[in-house]
C-alpha cells in the first residue's frame, strides 16, 4: 500500500532536515578546519585565533555565547564571521595596552598599538568538491579578493592564509608613525584596515 499523500509530504521533510543538517554542518567543518590550519600556519598559541563579533563603533569585542551563533549569512549564502588573531604569546596572560603610560585618550584616538587583527571572511560552499573564500574587508581601494579553495587539496587553504599574514604585516610595518599619518590623514599607505586595539583593565 502507497504512502498517504501527507507521509510523503513527511518524507520530504525528513529529507529536506538530513540534507540541510549537512549542508551547514559540512560550512562548520569547513570553518573549524580553517581556524585550526591557520593556527597551524602562524604557529600560535592555542586559543590566539577566535570567531567574535566586532563592534567597529565602540572596539568592543565579543565572545560570549556559542560560536555558530557569531555566524551571519548574507544575501549571497555566504557564512560571514569576524577571525581575531590575538598577539600575544604563551607566557603573556594579557597583551593589551597600558594606557597608564599614556593616558587614556592615546588609546581611543587609534594610537596605541594593535593587540592583535580582526579580519572579515565569508564562505560558501560551492559543492562536495569546492568552497569560496571571501575576504570582506579588503585593504583600501583594493578590489574584493575571493579565492576558489579546492577541498581536496594538500595545501588546503594555504593561499588564503598567505593573503591574510602578508595583510597583517603591512597593517603594522608603520608603527607608531602609521598611525599618526592615519590620525592626520597624511598617508594612505600607512592606513591600518584590520587592527584592533585593546587597553590593559
Amino acid at each position: 500500500m502507497s504512502n498517504s499523500k501527507f507521509q510523503q509530504l513527511v518524507e520530504m521533510r525528513k529529507l529536506d532536515y538530513q540534507e540541510t543538517y549537512t549542508y551547514v554542518d559540512t560550512i562548520f567543518a569547513i570553518i573549524t578546519e580553517f581556524n585550526r590550519r591557520f593556527g597551524d600556519y602562524l604557529n600560535c598559541p592555542s586559543g590566539a585565533i577566535d570567531i567574535v563579533e566586532f563592534h567597529s563603533d565602540t572596539g568592543e569585542v565579543q565572545k560570549e555565547g556559542y560560536w555558530r551563533d557569531r555566524i551571519k549569512i548574507d544575501d549571497d549564502c555566504f557564512f560571514r564571521f569576524r577571525l581575531m588573531i590575538s598577539l600575544h604569546e604563551v607566557n603573556e596572560q594579557f597583551a593589551g595596552f597600558n594606557t597608564n603610560n599614556s593616558g587614556k585618550h592615546f588609546f581611543e584616538i587609534g594610537l596605541a598599538p594593535p593587540s592583535g587583527m580582526i579580519f572579515g571572511l565569508g564562505i560558501k560552499l560551492k559543492d562536495e568538491q569546492e568552497c569560496t573564500i571571501k575576504i570582506l574587508n579588503p585593504p583600501k581601494n583594493s578590489p574584493e579578493k575571493v579565492f576558489t579553495i579546492n577541498l581536496q587539496q594538500e595545501n588546503l587553504f594555504h593561499e588564503v592564509f598567505e593573503f591574510l599574514y602578508q595583510e597583517m604585516r603591512k597593517s603594522m610595518e608603520h608603527g607608531l608613525q602609521g598611525r599618526i599619518d592615519r590620525l592626520t590623514n597624511q598617508g594612505s599607505e600607512a592606513e591600518n584596515q584590520f587592527g584592533f586595539a585593546m587597553p590593559v583593565d
